[in-house]
C-alpha cells in the first residue's frame, strides 16, 4: 500500500482525547471511540512540554485535510501546505510544538511508516 507498512494512520492523544488529521479534516475524539475503529498500537512518547503539543494540536481543529499531501507521497514530491493537515505530518508538527524534533527539516513527505519505525 502506499504507507509500505501495517499502518495507515496516525494520531495523538492527550489523556483520553485523540487529535487527527481525517478525510473530514482535523479533529478530536474520544480514545474511546478511536480505539473501536479498528487495530491499533498506542506508543507513550515523552515530550519536553506537553502543554505545548497539546495547545497547537488544539489550534488546528477545524483545518482542512491535505489531499496533495499524501498525493506527494506516492510521486516523492513536496508539496506541503502549511493551512492543511494529513495525518502523520499532523502527528510530527504536535511533537516538534512539544519540544521533540523527531524528522529531519526539509523532508518532502512523513508516511505512516516513517512513524512507525521511529526508535521510540
Amino acid at each position: 500500500g502506499l504507507t509500505s507498512c501495517q499502518w495507515s494512520h496516525v494520531a495523538v492523544a492527550f489523556d483520553d482525547v485523540v487529535y487527527e488529521a481525517r478525510l473530514g479534516g482535523v479533529s478530536t475524539t474520544s480514545l474511546e471511540k478511536f480505539k473501536k475503529r479498528g487495530k491499533h498500537h498506542i506508543v507513550d512518547i515523552e515530550l519536553p512540554d506537553e502543554l505545548a503539543a497539546e495547545e497547537y494540536a488544539k489550534s488546528r481543529i477545524g483545518g482542512k485535510y491535505d489531499f496533495l499531501g499524501i498525493f506527494a507521497l506516492w510521486f516523492n514530491r513536496d508539496w506541503e501546505n502549511s493551512e492543511k493537515d494529513y495525518c502523520s505530518e499532523y502527528f510530527a508538527d504536535i511533537a516538534k510544538a512539544g519540544g521533540l524534533s523527531l524528522f529531519r527539516d526539509g523532508l518532502k513527505g512523513i508516511s505512516p511508516r516513517d512513524v512507525w519505525v521511529l526508535p521510540l
